[in-house]
């Protein structure tokens, strides 16, 4: 018997086969790969996961979350636009940079104030928060006159030229005819449905009697607001008197 038909013998029956027989049959493990023999076997590589392209404006803004909300923080100006990428998208920063790089622009280009344009400022505006502190603190013309008054604007706003008490009562006119029309306007408005009347009476120290009407309404958003809609001095807070007004 040859010894190809022996060992075809062998492999065929129930006795044991021989190692020397089995020294050439390789046995690959899943997972692992071999490239040439001799190598050391490694890990097949695992799947690459597809990289975002992110868009280069965020190179420009920070990102945030308000309320849980992804938002794009602007970091010239510090302004937040709204950044979801569920339901956003860049356009909106794109444009608020090219909104903010023009007024950054026109403020280094701004020419700046000369010493008089500076002090005219200075007088207007003065002049604007000098007539709100009068009406919202209820305090007389008169004040301006006063030495307290006068040395604490010496000290504090040496630049600032104090007017009169008959140009603080025409500032104040003027102010009341603006703030009339602005109240024009919110009333104007088609939002502006139900409003609530109110009328307050009282006597001064120089015994005038006086009544103002209030108006309140809230806006859409649940915010209450008062506005006065007429003020004026009447004879008397008698009953008939006030059916007149």
């Amino acid at each position: 018997m040859s010894n190809s038909e022996s060992c075809t013998q062998d492999l065929g029956s129930n006795q044991p086969i021989d190692d020397n027989i089995l020294e050439d049959i390789e046995i690959e493990e899943p997972g692992l790969e071999r490239e040439e023999e001799g190598e050391e076997i490694v890990p097949s590589a695992s799947k690459k996961r597809k990289q975002v392209v992110r868009s280069a404006i965020w190179q420009k803004f920070d990102k945030v979350f308000e309320d849980s909300i992804q938002k794009g923080k602007c970091k010239l100006c510090g302004e937040t636009i709204a950044a979801d990428p569920k339901h956003n998208g860049t356009s909106a920063m794109w444009k608020h940079h090219a909104s903010c790089l023009k007024k950054n622009e026109a403020k280094k280009n701004q020419t700046p104030f000369s010493q008089d344009e500076l002090r005219q400022d200075i007088q207007e505006r003065g002049r604007y928060a000098l007539c709100r502190m009068i009406v919202l603190d209820e305090q007389p013309f008169r004040l301006v006159e006063r030495e307290g008054f006068r040395l604490f604007c010496r000290d504090k706003v040496p630049n600032f030229n104090i007017p009169s008490r008959y140009t603080v009562r025409s500032d104040c006119v003027k102010m009341f005819l603006e703030e009339r029309e602005l109240v024009k306007v919110v009333f104007s408005r088609p939002s502006m449905s139900r409003v609530s009347i109110t009328t307050d009476c009282w006597t001064g120290v120089n015994n005038t009697s006086f009544i103002c009407v209030t108006s309140h309404f809230i806006d859409k958003e649940w915010s209450l607001h008062k506005k006065i809609i007429n003020f004026f001095d009447i004879t008397s807070h008698e009953g008939m008197t006030l059916l007149r007004c």
